[in-house]
């Protein structure tokens, strides 16, 4: 399995979660799916501090922050939330869908989706895979790392660096 023996030397699971192959399986799949979502998210911390949607009423779409957009949009327009959360279930249901009892295929292949990108030489393979997932680790940490930031400061990321504050903790 990509990425078990690169720097631990073996699958590093001192709590003992996975303990046959399924389980393993099981858990890189949600390990590599929550890190896309990870990366995905804090692109979108980013691009939402400079691009918004057009809002005629100019209230729920333009705020900045993450959690403070979020909450802003749950108290003015819950059916937009309640909607995203459906539409995640559904893909979920659908095209998210996983067969755990295999652990044939690779972790986190959607399909034919990409393959044209994929590289011929395996072991070029391989180490795009470990980027990936090295990726969605360290933007795990990141996304955790912007939304604490907000929590206690107030602030979005892009905000407390616009206004030169580059260490947003040192009031607290």
């Amino acid at each position: 399995m990509v990425g078990a023996s690169e720097e631990t030397g073996g699958v590093f699971d001192p709590l003992g979660l996975a303990t046959d192959e399924t389980s393993l399986y099981r858990r890189r799949v949600a390990e590599l799916k929550h890190g896309r979502v990870c990366m995905l998210a804090t692109v979108g911390v980013l691009v939402q501090s400079f691009v918004q949607f057009p809002d005629p009423d100019r209230s729920a779409f333009s705020n900045t922050r993450p959690l403070g957009a979020l909450f802003q949009v749950w108290r003015e327009r819950p059916v937009i939330l309640l909607g995203i959360v459906a539409l995640m279930g559904l893909i979920e249901l659908t095209i998210g869908r996983e067969d755990y009892g295999s652990s044939e295929a690779e972790p986190g292949k959607l399909g034919d989706f990409w393959q044209a990108a994929r590289p011929e030489d395996p072991q070029l393979w391989r180490r795009r895979q470990l980027q990936e997932l090295k990726h969605g680790r360290l933007a795990s940490l990141g996304i955790t790392g912007m939304l604490a930031q907000e929590l206690v400061t107030h602030e979005g990321p892009v905000e407390q660096l616009l206004k030169g504050d580059i260490n947003p903790f040192h009031e607290y």
